[in-house]
């Protein structure tokens, strides 16, 4: 293998201990930002993820690709200092804003980038459901986009968008989005909270990126095989789509050291605890119909009346849902038929009136509600 063309350096002469690099990996971020406490850890096992993922179509060492959020509430949360470090340390890094959907699926085939999508709070929304989707794809080896191609564009042509990503930015990602990612929720520094300066640390360490990006190459060279082979216990406190984000992370701790494999458990149940939930907008939707049935006491409610009942608290979104508008009757029916519930023409103390049962909603409360 020609490893300059497939990492941009050469692997060190000599193996280093696994457990040791790993820890300076960590050490060196914490010198340079300010990350959750333990976060360090999650981050430098991403970095060495990278280093396994092979190009698309070739036989992958992982089922999926994590990709690493890092976001805040507001700006000078050190996240670009974050993102810098990390990209100075995985192969092929490839810094992207405002990216669009054919410049993504297009470089992800050609290039094989470790993808870095930084202020990504200004472009993706749920607007961009397109460019959602590719990012969603790009989790799993098999992931592709179809578009039509050829000269006179009447060709399907299908691009892979497999491959090692980080998306940095304030605030919280898509629902879909979220749940594949691992992330380091990062905060202000405070007074007292000192880090280097990147640009010092630099000067005065002109190697240190280098050498550790030579010594990541070599520890590929020693534990890939291993990595390949092992099937890790996964917590069970952790569902499936976390299990599948941390299970490159565990199996890259466990080859290296047992105790880091541990550390690792131990900081994804923390970093779960520490995640909000992300609730689909339909099931915040069953939840407070449930509690407009539970106030009324009875088991049939107009239409009108859920809506007074919906658009009656400011902290829940249906206040604004319609463009800064409050939810519609036609909305709610939308949002529901999902659940295969839909209004019913009831009477209700008086004249026909559309509204719901409560009977219809059951099914979905036991499904969708604890």
């Amino acid at each position: 293998m020609n490893y300059t063309d497939r990492f941009g350096v050469e692997p060190a002469e000599e193996s280093c201990n696994p457990r040791d690099l790993i820890e300076r990996i960590a050490e060196t971020i914490k010198t340079l930002v300010i990350v959750p406490e333990g976060t360090e850890l999650a981050i430098a096992l991403w970095i060495v993820h990278t280093y396994l993922i092979e190009p698309a179509g070739e036989h992958q060492v992982f089922r999926v690709s994590p990709i690493l959020a890092i976001n805040s509430p507001d700006r000078q949360c050190g996240k670009s200092v974050l993102c810098e470090v990390v990209m100075s340390l995985c192969p092929r890094p490839k810094l992207s804003m405002n990216l669009t959907e054919s410049v993504l699926f297009r470089s992800m085939e050609l290039e094989q980038p470790t993808l870095f999508i930084d202020e990504a709070d200004t472009f993706i929304n749920k607007s961009r459901d397109s460019l959602i989707g590719i990012l969603n794809a790009g989790h799993r080896p098999d992931g592709s986009v179809d578009r039509m191609g050829g000269k006179n564009f009447d060709e399907i042509r299908s691009f892979k968008v497999w491959g090692a990503k980080a998306i940095v930015g304030i605030g919280d990602l898509p629902d879909t989005l979220s749940s594949r990612c691992i992330h380091i929720r990062m905060k202000r520094k405070l007074p007292h909270e000192y880090v280097q300066r990147l640009n010092t640390f630099r000067r005065e360490n002109p190697d240190c990126f280098l050498n550790l990006r030579r010594q990541l190459v070599r520890l590929i060279v020693d534990i890939k095989g291993k990595v390949d082979e092992l099937v890790v216990s996964m917590p069970e406190e952790l569902d499936d789509r976390q299990q599948d984000n941390w299970e490159p992370l565990f199996k890259i701790a466990l080859v290296c050291d047992e105790s880091l494999y541990f550390r690792a458990v131990e900081l994804a149940l923390t970093m779960r605890s520490h995640t909000p939930e992300q609730i689909n907008i339909g099931v915040m939707l069953l939840e407070d119909v449930r509690l407009a049935f539970h106030k009324s006491g009875q088991p049939r409610i107009s239409s009108a009346d859920l809506l007074i009942a919906l658009n009656s608290d400011d902290t829940r979104p249906w206040v604004t849902y319609s463009s800064g508008r409050p939810l519609s009757a036609r909305q709610v029916s939308e949002l529901l038929r999902p659940y295969g519930i839909r209004p019913r023409d009831l009477r209700i103390n008086g004249p026909t009136c559309k509204g719901y049962e409560r009977a219809d909603f059951e099914d979905a409360f036991l499904r969708y509600l604890s």
